[in-house]
Formats: structure tokens, C-alpha cells, sequence
């Protein structure tokens, strides 16, 4: 497995979950791909039914990863991931998520993670940004602290294809095409993913082979992923779900978060450079 997949990897099963309703659900069942109806063009080739992908497989990572990086770049989006993990009687014990909210008009981001739940220690990180400063709000042990800078041209990352090339590493087949909410998805299964630690890095024991279900755009958006997967924590048999999810795109805003206020309160002492500040709950 490449650097960049291995990245990948990290920010889907160590941050992670999602809101909103999952597109890569089993429950929207996909109808078979048969040969591409699209006239063929430059970005998208006889026998392709999206860029890098054909109505088998992805057969161009390259292609499909300029693809992905392509439709985000410039565009505001929103993009969720996380991993939730159930006993068999359907008790949660633990959660990760991750949400970062990029809106173009307005230069802002706001990114949000957390985790909760037996295995980890909770833990909840905000950042919002705009076009001179980054305030973060961090809350540990029912601490909560507040950090101040100056906003960097890197604040707001660049969309990258580190998905694509990781989706294209564990060769799925296309299932079949589905259209959510207007938009047509190419659904790509594999059934025995490799190498990805879904389960063992909460100290369980996976005891079954890991699903993947994925959803790519004709334009070569890679919309949705979906890991899956079953083990046993401290004997008990558990499951877990990654998803992986971008939404909103071209559509995100974002706005001034409820905590803003007292983030810029609690930080506003030195006037200029970095400042933290920690208050109690």
C-alpha cells in the first residue's frame, strides 16, 4: 500500500463519522451497468463510464484520482468520515468523527473531530477559520481551551486524490449504478479488503473479512466509501462501520460557530500572533 493510501487509511478509521444519511448504504440496491450510453470525449474515453473506471473496474488510478481532485478543487463541499462501533445487541461502544466544512465564497472552514466511548479517551477538536485567523476549541477531562493564530495560506487544504488511489488499491468491481437525489453513482464492492485496521486499533479482534462499498460519480467523484467488518472486543462480538462521505458540494456554507464568541473573548489578549486560553466545562 502506497504513503498517500496509507494517509488515507489513517483519516478513515483513526478520525472518523458521518451525518446525514450514508449513500453507501446496502439498502439502495444498484441496477446493472451495461455498456456507456455517454458520448465518448477526452475526459472520459470509449468504454468508460467515469474517468479511470470501466463498466467492470477501475483500470486508471491516475485518472480517476485527477478526476476526484478535480471536481473539488475550487468548489466549496462538505466532507464527513467516521467509524461507529456496535456490540451485537446494537450498543454503541465507541464513536470517532470527522467533518470538515469548506466554503469558497466566504473563505471559512470549519473542521470538527471527536471520539467517545469506552476504547478512547474522549476527546472533541473544533477549528473555524477565515480569511486572517484560526480559532480552535478543544475540549479534554471537561477542560475546555481556546487557541488563537494567524491564518496561514495552508489553513484550508487543498482537496487531494489520496481516496481515489486508495479506493482504486483494493480493486473493486462495479456493482451496478444508482441515481441519489438527482445524481447518478457507480457502486463499487469489494468483499475481502486487506491491510486497513478497522477494528484492531480499539484492541478488538476482527474475525471476518472487511466489505467495501464505494460510490463514484460519472464525473469521477469518489462520493461515498463504506468499510464494514465484525470482531470480538474483550470477548464480546462487535461490529464496526466506516464511512466516508462528501456532500454539499458547491452548496456548503459556513457560518460563525456557537463557541465563536467565547473563543475570541477568552483569546484576545496578546492582540496579534498566537494566544491560548482555558476555562473550566
Amino acid at each position: 500500500m502506497s504513503r498517500r493510501a496509507l494517509l488515507v487509511v489513517a483519516l478513515l478509521v483513526g478520525l472518523a463519522g458521518c451525518s446525514g444519511t450514508p449513500v453507501t448504504e446496502d439498502t439502495a440496491t444498484p441496477t446493472a451497468v451495461a455498456t456507456p450510453a455517454p458520448v465518448p470525449t477526452e475526459s472520459l474515453p470509449e468504454n468508460r463510464i467515469a474517468p479511470g473506471v470501466s463498466p467492470q473496474r477501475i483500470v486508471d488510478a491516475e485518472r480517476l484520482a485527477a478526476a476526484h481532485k478535480s471536481a473539488l478543487t475550487d468548489r466549496s463541499y462538505t466532507r464527513t468520515s467516521g467509524t461507529t462501533y456496535r456490540f451485537a445487541n446494537g450498543t454503541l461502544l465507541a464513536r470517532t468523527t470527522f467533518t470538515r466544512s469548506v466554503d469558497r465564497a466566504a473563505d471559512r472552514q470549519l473542521l470538527v473531530r471527536g471520539r467517545t466511548g469506552a476504547p478512547f479517551r474522549t476527546y472533541q477538536y473544533a477549528e473555524w477559520a477565515n480569511g486572517t485567523l484560526v480559532l480552535e476549541r478543544i475540549v479534554r477531562n471537561e477542560t475546555v481551551r481556546y487557541e488563537r493564530r494567524a491564518r496561514s495560506e495552508l489553513t484550508i487544504a487543498e482537496p487531494g486524490g489520496g481516496v481515489a488511489a486508495f479506493l482504486a488499491e483494493q480493486d473493486p468491481r462495479v456493482a451496478g449504478k444508482r441515481t441519489v437525489n438527482g445524481t447518478v453513482e457507480y457502486v463499487l464492492v469489494a468483499r475481502n479488503v486487506t491491510r486497513v485496521p478497522v477494528l484492531e486499533h480499539i484492541g478488538a479482534n476482527r474475525t471476518t473479512p472487511i466489505r467495501l462499498v464505494a460510490a463514484v460519480t460519472p464525473e469521477g467523484l469518489v462520493r461515498s466509501i463504506r468499510l464494514s467488518a465484525e470482531g470480538t472486543y474483550r470477548g464480546e462480538p462487535v461490529r464496526a462501520v466506516n464511512r466516508y462521505r462528501i456532500r454539499s458540494v458547491g452548496e456548503t456554507h459556513v457560518g460563525r460557530p456557537p463557541w465563536l464568541d467565547a473563543a475570541l473573548n477568552a483569546t484576545r489578549e496578546p492582540p496579534t500572533g498566537n494566544a491560548t486560553a482555558t476555562t473550566a466545562g
